[in-house]
């Protein structure tokens, strides 16, 4: 019994009219060659299609019809099997551009840096996390153009104070030369000195680990204290932190509770730029109680000398300190 179907009878037509597609050549040798009734069904309508509908024949007759079909569809094969590798390999082409356009983008991306110097006064840089870092005057500052999506990496010269993003799963990391220091989200201010190769790390809030790249030197730092380590991963000193005046330079606030003159000296020259001397040395040792609050160094130096009962001269870079007699 003769399996067979519209669409074999489709294709067969298709196949007298030369006319047919790779593909239904192809499904229909296959049904020919199932079995020797399906040969004799295909050259009998082939005949009866050619006789009621005579057209340019590719073929003399029906006998010979199914010899030529087959090598038609070696060569229909073969076409269709270079067709297939040549697509495969334009796949494999294009795959390999855009893989390689997509490599340079993200590089591109990770190798663009933005430059940040404040110079004269202090800057502050809000970053797409929303992390704020105020850099203090004198230092730089470098980041990718765009963070990753596995972490945040910056770089300091100078002095920072950071207000990091809680983010677990994109840490944030300070690079100081070869010490690092890497955090989830917290407060905390830093200082490097090219100098003398030190880099001191203040907490102020959260948890903050203190790294050495080429060792395995790891330090753990909580809130309100501060470390100082070289840039050889020795661990210098490690203290609480007793007062917020190590961050009058972003506050503008000093505060002086029965504090010597000598340690009030310290803190006024780093937040003035100015070199305290004492004419007079027991003043060194008076011990004063008193705020500054973001004031202008003449009003900071008439509170003093009220305090002191002294008089303070400025010459250029110099405050000197006389007791008055």
């Amino acid at each position: 019994m003769v399996d067979y179907n519209e669409h074999i009878d489709f294709l067969i037509l298709q196949y007298s009219k030369g006319i047919i597609s790779p593909e239904g050549t192809e499904e229909l040798l296959l049904w020919v060659e199932k079995n020797s009734t399906h040969k004799i069904y295909f050259k009998e309508q082939l005949a009866v299609l050619r006789a009621v509908n005579p057209s340019p024949a590719q073929f003399a007759d029906a006998s010979g019809s199914l010899a030529e079909f087959q090598k038609i569809n070696k060569r229909t094969h073969r076409i269709t099997s270079i067709k297939r590798a040549v697509a495969i390999a334009a796949s494999i082409a294009l795959i390999a551009v855009l893989a390689n356009f997509f490599f340079n983008q993200q590089e591109d991306i990770q190798t663009k840096t933005v430059h940040y110097t404040a110079r004269d006064s202090n800057l502050t840089i809000q970053l797409e996390d929303k992390t704020q870092i105020t850099l203090s005057k004198n230092s730089e500052l470098e980041k990718p153009e765009q963070f990753d999506d596995n972490f945040r990496t910056v770089s300091l010269s100078g002095k920072a104070f950071f207000d990091v993003t809680a983010d677990a799963s994109r840490p944030f990391t300070v690079d100081c030369g070869d010490i690092n220091i890497k955090v989830l989200g917290t407060s905390f201010e830093v200082e490097t000195d090219t100098l003398a190769n030190l880099v001191r790390v203040a907490v102020t809030k959260g948890l903050v680990s203190v790294n050495h790249k080429k060792s395995e030197m790891q330090k753990s730092v909580p809130a309100n204290v501060q470390v100082v380590v070289s840039q050889k991963g020795k661990l210098i000193r490690k203290s609480e932190i007793e007062s917020s005046n190590f961050l009058a330079w972003k506050t503008g606030i000093l505060e002086f509770d029965n504090t010597s003159m000598a340690e009030v000296a310290e803190e006024l020259t780093r937040m003035y730029g100015k070199k305290i001397v004492f004419n007079d040395k027991y003043l060194e040792s008076e011990k004063i109680t008193t705020t500054v609050d973001n004031q202008p160094l003449p009003a900071v130096k008439m509170v003093l000398e009220i305090i002191l009962n002294a008089r303070i001269e400025e010459k250029e870079d110099t405050l000197i300190f006389y007791a008055k007699q």
